[in-house]
């Protein structure tokens, strides 16, 4: 079976989720040949190439999806299923016209964070596509519930998975300070700013107990906080990474004592679920797609919700930083939680069935 996975070209969770469906289909011994076509406004990331030389997989990239030579892309190939992670579909829709292929429309973009376009474009890709499949639980009020009710859209629910062999803790070094750590694009659904304001307000408490904060990931708004973390005078605290390719990105994860994703909308965060892997300690927003990540074991959870409040977040964060205890049971929970509902191999024996 011959399957193409169109992602986006930049920096973001949907590729991560794309190379756990391949890492999926070969820990189930499956015999399926992959292949990735990026495209977007953003440069191919040297990190995406790298991870499809290393994993075998046969990549193309294209600037801007330009229709006739998408078209001739895809007609040189022959696939048997063509998997769209929040692009549009109408290209593959047309070549769907002449050729014996299956469309699977993966959405990915948070309902809080949609523009109308993206509306939009969801009732147009899951009419043109065979199946659709949402990344995270919705309640019946959902407002695109709704929509799939009005318009008779199907879907099937599908946990975005992660590789557990790949992200999963070493041995680490001791040393003299407790390292905090985001890892998301710097755009305005992401409010790694909120974490500035809680270091500046708490800036004795952070110095005395040398808690440090480090920020993987780039985007538009990440000049804005570079300069608002010089402004506030944290720099002694505050780390700013930039994008790291998967090597880095596993040894970053190695070295944090708890992990922070404050945001305004998910889905079905990959980076959180990344961390859960590595057995850390989470702190995340309160909000509808992280609320499907909760799980339990023996009644508690595998990481801590809070809302979008500077003090109720440091609070967590001070009792997570002054209890062992608290440490090493969010650390087993969160663990748990990926080996037994969001394990890559699980993800991808879901979509099989859709194949």
């Amino acid at each position: 079976m011959k399957i193409l996975q169109c992602v986006y070209s930049g920096l973001g969770g949907v590729s991560a989720v794309a190379f756990s469906l391949v890492d999926g289909a070969r820990q189930s011994k499956k015999k399926i040949e992959f292949h990735f076509l990026f495209g977007g406004i953003e440069k191919l990331l040297q990190s995406h190439k790298i991870d499809c030389v290393k994993n075998d997989i046969s990549f193309k990239y294209f600037k801007k999806n330009i229709f006739f030579s998408l078209l001739r892309f895809l007609k040189s190939e022959k696939f048997n299923v063509i998997i769209i992670h929040d692009k549009h579909i109408f290209p593959y829709f047309i070549y769907k016209l002449f050729y014996k292929v299956k469309l699977i429309y993966v959405h990915h973009t948070p309902d809080e964070t949609k523009r109308l376009i993206d509306w939009v474009s969801f009732i147009i890709n899951s009419k043109l596509s065979d199946n659709v499949v949402l990344v995270s639980k919705r309640p019946k009020k959902n407002i695109l519930i709704k929509l799939c009710n009005i318009f008779g859209i199907k879907f099937n629910i599908i946990n975005n998975g992660i590789n557990t062999h790949k992200f999963q803790k070493k041995m680490k070094k001791a040393r003299n300070h407790f390292l905090l750590g985001m890892a998301a694009r710097f755009v305005k659904e992401k409010k790694q700013d909120i974490l500035l304001n809680i270091i500046s307000k708490n800036i004795f408490y952070f110095r005395k107990n040398k808690i440090k904060l480090s920020l993987a990931g780039s985007g538009p708004t990440l000049k804005k906080y570079i300069k608002k973390t010089n402004m506030l005078k944290v720099n002694d605290c505050v780390k700013f990474e930039g994008n790291l390719n998967t090597s880095n990105l596993l040894k970053w994860y190695d070295k944090l004592d708890l992990y922070l994703h404050i945001s305004e909308g998910e889905t079905s965060s990959t980076s959180i679920l990344q961390a859960l892997s590595f057995g850390l300690p989470v702190v995340a927003s309160k909000i509808e797609g992280n609320i499907n990540l909760l799980k339990f074991n023996d009644r508690k959870p595998n990481m801590i919700l809070v809302k979008n409040k500077n003090e109720k977040i440091f609070q967590k964060i001070k009792v997570i930083k002054e209890s062992k205890t608290v440490q090493k049971q969010l650390s087993i929970n969160s663990r748990y939680s990926i080996k037994t509902f969001f394990s890559s191999k699980t993800m991808f024996n879901k979509y099989n069935k859709l194949f």
